[in-house]
Formats: C-alpha cells, sequence, structure tokens
C-alpha cells in the first residue's frame, strides 16, 4: 500500500480478531498488600465499570493507565485527565495528552514501562484492547477497569461513570450535558426519507468494515443511513468484495487518509455497474475522530451527517 492510513483502525482490527471466542476474566483486587500499621485499614476504594463490575483500586493517590486514544479522551472530559500517568502512543486528544508518558501501542504495550507506571488502575476499552492484552495486565496486579461503548449515547454516560475514579463528577455531568445536547440536535434533524445504504470500508487488502455493535454504525443510523453489514457482530470484520457487490450500497465511505482513500477507490472503479461507483458516490472520510471512540466521535457523526447528506439523491435530499 503505497500511504499508510492512521493506526487507530489498525489496532481496531486486530482487537476484534483476538476478541473471537475469548473471553477475559481479570483480576480486579491489587495485589500489593496493604500497608503495615496499627489499627484498622480504610478499605480500598472501589468503582462500577461500563460492564458492570465492580473494580476495586489499588489504594494511595490515584494513578491511572489509560490503554487506548478514545479512554484518554473520556477520561480528560470526566475531569481525571491530571490523573493520567501512563497512555498509548496515539493517545494525542486533548492537546495536554500529549505530554503524557507512553507505554507502546493499543495493541503491543511495553511492559517494563507500564510496571514503572505505578497505576492504580487500567482503563481499557473492552472492544479494542485484546482479550490477552487485559489478562496480562490484570496478572501484573492491576485492577482493570472497562469501557464499552457501541452508540454515541454511550460516550456520555461512560464519562459519567468514568468521573467516579477522580470524584470529579461535577465535571464529568457538565461535559456529559453538553454532549446529550449535541445529540438531541443530531437527533432533531434526522432525515426522514428512506436510509442511504452505506458500506464503510475501514481497510484494504483484506477489505474490512465495521459490524452492527459499532459507534460508527449508530452514527450512521443519526444520518438517516444504515450500514449494509449492520447484521456483523464484531466491532471490525474482514467482507469479501463479492458480499460488498452483492448488498450494491447506496455510498461506499472510505474512513482514511485522503491518497490512502485515493488508492482504495481505484479499485472500485473495477465495478462500473455498483450502484455507489455507477453514481460517483465513492467518498474519503479523514475525520479520525469516530475511529477513536472517544467524545469528539459526537461532533465528528455531525460531519459526517453532512457528507451523506451530499451524497443523497436530489430528490431524497429536497
Amino acid at each position: 500500500m503505497s500511504a499508510r492510513r492512521r493506526l487507530t483502525p489498525i489496532f481496531l482490527i486486530a482487537a476484534a480478531m483476538l476478541l473471537c471466542g475469548c473471553d477475559a476474566r481479570t483480576t480486579q483486587q491489587s495485589s500489593t498488600p496493604p500497608p503495615a500499621g496499627n489499627g484498622a485499614q480504610a478499605p480500598a476504594p472501589a468503582v462500577t465499570d461500563d460492564t458492570g463490575a465492580k473494580v476495586t483500586l489499588r489504594t494511595g493517590p490515584l494513578r491511572i493507565l489509560s490503554v487506548t486514544p478514545g479512554a484518554t479522551e473520556m477520561l480528560f472530559a470526566a475531569g481525571a485527565g491530571s490523573n493520567i500517568v501512563a497512555t498509548v502512543d496515539t493517545s494525542d486528544v486533548p492537546e495536554a495528552a500529549k505530554k503524557i508518558a507512553r507505554i507502546g501501542d493499543a495493541t503491543a504495550l511495553d511492559y517494563e514501562k507500564v510496571i514503572q507506571a505505578h497505576a492504580s488502575v487500567a482503563v481499557v476499552w473492552e472492544d479494542i484492547n485484546s482479550a490477552t492484552m487485559i489478562e496480562k495486565l490484570a496478572s501484573l496486579g492491576l485492577p482493570i477497569y472497562k469501557v464499552r461503548a457501541e452508540t454515541l449515547r454511550d460516550i456520555p454516560r461512560s464519562i459519567e461513570r468514568l468521573s467516579a475514579l477522580s470524584k470529579t463528577s461535577a465535571v464529568a455531568a457538565a461535559a456529559a450535558a453538553s454532549l446529550d445536547h449535541q445529540l438531541d440536535s443530531l437527533e432533531a434533524r434526522r432525515p426522514a426519507h428512506k436510509p442511504l445504504e452505506v458500506f464503510y470500508q475501514i481497510w484494504e487488502g483484506p477489505i474490512y468494515t465495521i459490524g452492527g455493535h459499532h459507534i460508527i454504525t449508530d452514527a450512521l443510523r443519526y444520518c438517516g443511513a444504515h450500514n449494509i453489514f449492520e447484521d456483523l457482530k464484531w466491532p471490525a470484520n474482514i467482507i469479501g468484495r463479492e458480499a460488498i457487490i452483492k448488498r450494491d450500497p447506496d455510498v461506499i465511505i472510505l474512513s482514511a487518509p485522503v491518497l490512502t482513500a485515493r488508492e482504495w477507490a481505484s479499485y472500485w472503479d473495477y465495478y462500473p455497474a455498483m450502484r455507489a461507483v455507477a453514481n460517483k458516490k465513492v467518498q474519503a472520510w479523514t475525520d479520525g475522530r469516530l475511529d477513536r471512540m472517544g467524545p469528539g466521535a459526537i461532533d465528528a457523526a455531525q460531519d459526517l451527517c453532512k457528507t451523506l447528506d451530499q451524497l443523497r439523491p436530489a430528490a431524497a435530499a429536497g
């Protein structure tokens, strides 16, 4: 491939392959014993994560290991950004995240650096970080807090729950209310006509697309569009070109930087009978915020809706 795209869908793809058939059982109790002393020790703080699991934190100052860029962005929105002591290479939103120590990629951590971070909890993303990675972090004695978000509405709720780590509920509530307001506005402008049938491509060679339990699929619904592979279970899925041709989408969205998307689009030129190709509805989508799945995904969804409105047939758009 002549041009490389952003990293986020790569670790989403890798996680999807590792998740199949895996059931991560994480250790929620730190292996570090409480300090010696006279009298009864205060109980270790506990919070509930997005999966409903109770997470018992290590005692002492809150030190968060954030293992995806989306989780990092959510933690900042929740008021816990100053408590993040280490994160992954692609965590660069907000600007302050760029100053945090790095522990590797979301698919390949440097576990020596993980140990050196002396974190009191690891915040992972259930459908992005692999079960193997989560189990490894737990084996180091780290309590595991899992983020789970399959819809845009899940994002503000997840932010509110994350604030329990840092006891910053007021900050999180304000951020969540702002995001809910954006979603209310997006819901109000949802087109009432027949949904556009969309194929959303996130990789080429092999071709990958998103399944039904993915924030991007939900974003498409807000835009009056339908993911033609909504019936697929996993967040990221390998798809044969023949299956895409058979479902014959109205629009093909190529989620990649411009040069990469241009290369992918050239492959679709070989199938002029497809509706999307015949009608010149093969569109590059360069906004990585939907892939990241943090709070910025809601802004990105608004922009996606505007893009799809421009690709809608004139009669429907009017």
